[in-house]
């Protein structure tokens, strides 16, 4: 079938993406999709648009522009959705935002009911669970070793039975650390309060490294911002509340208590860690 009758091709524009014009009823214009600055002429448009034809399994132009009206309706509908993709992602914008400033109030009234209730945990709770957890590691490792590799060269009489030299040398350090503020001694005068020696290099270094240890976890209770404190207060000769204290690792939990080990620690009077209390 002859075609030229069905179309007058030829082209035109100024890049190297010329439009084909023919005519199927309709003075219709198709732009090439790749460039072609060899086709010039109108016998070669006219060749490119039978290629077309035959490369898409077409019988003719009339065909040829009902294709290109569905690539026109498609590209039409691209359109639309993405108008309405646009829209939706504004009204979600919108509804993220609104969000945002009810969960902003809702936090805020959470917030102000927690601070009201001392029966709940609130965030700063929860921050003191886990200094509390550091603070028990710090007194039955760091602060024992300590006292085992020292207590042997003190010179503080801690009473007549052997046993008891061991926690209260823990005890008079705990004192020392917890009980008196941090700023009033270094190094060198809680080791003379121990019974050791100001000169030791080594016992200076580990106490520094204890006394950072405790700075570091005092550094992180008063960033949280709630009321603490140590409990050291003991009625001696009682017996242990264990809501409030533990017996020491040598100690019979049976027994009166004697002497405090290491002092509790409270927030806003809720105990975290439990006294360490040493019986007999």
């Amino acid at each position: 079938m002859d075609h030229h009758s069905d179309f007058a091709s030829y082209f035109d524009g100024e890049d190297d993406y010329p439009r084909v014009h023919f005519s199927d009823g309709r003075r219709r214009a198709v732009q090439i999709g790749w460039r072609s600055p060899q086709y010039q002429s109108t016998s070669m448009a006219q060749d490119l648009v039978r290629r077309v034809i035959s490369a898409l399994g077409l019988s003719g132009v009339g065909d040829l522009g009902r294709v290109v009206d569905d690539y026109e309706c498609v590209v039409a509908r691209m359109v639309d959705l993405e108008r309405e993709v646009r829209s939706v992602r504004a009204q979600c914008d919108v509804l993220q935002k609104r969000n945002e400033k009810l969960d902003s109030k809702l936090c805020s009234l959470l917030a102000a009911r927690t601070r009201e209730r001392t029966d709940i945990a609130s965030e700063g709770h929860t921050s003191h669970q886990a200094i509390s957890s550091d603070y028990r590691d710090l007194v039955e490792q760091r602060i024992q070793v300590f006292a085992r590799t020292y207590v042997g060269g003190s010179t503080v009489p801690f009473g007549r039975e052997v046993p008891e030299r061991l926690p209260r040398f823990i005890s008079l350090l705990c004192w020392h650390l917890f009980g008196v503020e941090e700023a009033e001694r270094g190094p060198s005068e809680v080791l003379a309060c121990l019974g050791l020696s100001p000169n030791d290099g080594r016992a200076v270094r580990a106490l520094r490294s204890l006394l950072a240890a405790r700075d570091d976890l005092m550094s992180r209770i008063r960033a949280v911002g709630l009321p603490f404190r140590w409990g050291f207060e003991l009625q001696e000769g009682a017996l242990l509340d264990e809501d409030r204290q533990v017996p020491w690792a040598s100690s019979d939990g049976a027994d009166p208590g004697r002497f405090v080990v290491a002092p509790a620690y409270l927030v806003r009077d809720q105990v975290f860690v439990r006294q360490y209390v040493h019986t007999g």
